[in-house]
């Protein structure tokens, strides 16, 4: 098969059209002719091997994956050819207690598409059915291909995690980012207060549509930033859940949650070594709770409530697979608000 890929970490100069073999199909897989992806934080770490990262090479990258099912192994029965389907991003072992109770994220032997095995840069992929999900078909496959991450975190962290409720206030770094947006979107739907924060003044206006209340202008530095949320929020004495993906604003998160107050982790984009008081944190009785993805339960859940609401992802670019290199520039540079979807063109 046909895929976009790389034989070595470094800059998006280094993924290339590759042609390899398609990994045997297993008894409890189907293959996946891939329809569409998207761009994410996650394929761009991949692709530069973060923390020490040894993937066996060439590598495909890419998380998202949304297509058509085309072979099915002998052991998979709820699937047929042809079949729209879309993956969560993670699976687990499925034997363990944590796999059992259907907390897959939990699992010790857990695995990534684009990470751990090859992800959806490809022409095909290997997927065990497990994982796969029957979309509503309320979405457009570019609109499914803008989900499976960025909602499934998204979904986790205000439900399953900080336990959301109608009423609340939400403050979300990176607002402008893939989860930032999702979490946006659904906190407004949920009846939540938000407040976002971006850099750029357009950038803002459009946060705005999406449903924040009131966005911080995220080029004054963390302590001001803090002071502006707490103010906005004195009569609550805080916000009460911080959607955190960044890691080193962990001290600041703490600072601007009411007593009480819970942060949703699920990133380290700008340091993993915060210095935080354990003082300070345990007095104001703050809960940091982690995670890394969703399960599939949870990803389903919530493109059925996107279904529902009649709510939609922003899809700020579409480009071929073929400009991948392209499309992770522009991502990191962050010049577009919106999900940056990638149709398949080989």
């Amino acid at each position: 098969m046909k895929a976009i890929g790389f034989y070595e970490y470094g800059g998006s100069e280094v993924l290339k059209l590759i042609e390899v073999d398609n990994p045997p199909l297993k008894n409890d897989e189907v293959t996946i002719r891939m329809l569409a992806t998207s761009v994410n934080r996650i394929d761009i770490l991949v692709r530069q091997g973060f923390h020490g990262l040894n993937t066996p090479m060439p590598h495909i990258p890419g998380i998202d994956i949304v297509g058509t099912v085309e072979n099915i192994g002998s052991d998979v029965k709820d699937f047929s050819k042809g079949d729209l389907v879309v993956a969560n991003t993670l699976y687990g072992c499925g034997s363990c207690g944590m796999c059992r109770a259907g907390d897959e994220v939990l699992c010790n032997g857990w695995k990534d598409f684009g990470l751990h095995v090859w992800g959806s840069y490809g022409e095909l992929v290997n997927v065990p059915s497990k994982t796969l999900i029957m979309p509503p078909k309320a979405f457009s496959t570019a609109e499914l291909a803008a989900m499976p991450v960025a909602l499934g975190v998204s979904w986790r962290c205000l439900n399953t995690l900080a336990r959301a409720r109608s009423g609340e206030t939400v403050f979300v770094w990176g607002a402008t980012g893939n989860v930032g947006l999702f979490s946006t979107i659904l906190s407004k739907s949920m009846g939540l207060r938000v407040i976002g924060i971006s850099r750029s003044k357009e950038k803002a206006e459009a946060l705005k549509k999406a449903g924040a209340d009131y966005v911080v202008d995220g080029n004054k530095d963390d302590d001001s930033i803090v002071k502006e949320v707490q103010a906005f929020t004195k009569e609550n004495g805080g916000v009460d859940v911080v959607i955190e993906p960044f890691g080193a604003t962990l001290a600041s998160s703490i600072k601007m949650v009411r007593n009480g107050g819970r942060i949703a982790l699920f990133g380290v984009l700008r340091g993993d070594t915060p210095t935080i008081s354990a003082k300070f944190t345990y007095l104001k009785s703050v809960s940091i709770l982690g995670t890394h993805n969703s399960t599939r339960k949870e990803l389903s859940d919530a493109m059925q409530f996107m279904a529902y609401k009649s709510l939609k992802p922003v899809i700020g670019k579409t480009l071929k697979l073929t400009e991948a290199g392209k499309a992770q520039d522009m991502l990191s540079k962050s010049e577009v608000f919106g999900k940056i979807i990638l149709q398949h063109d080989i």
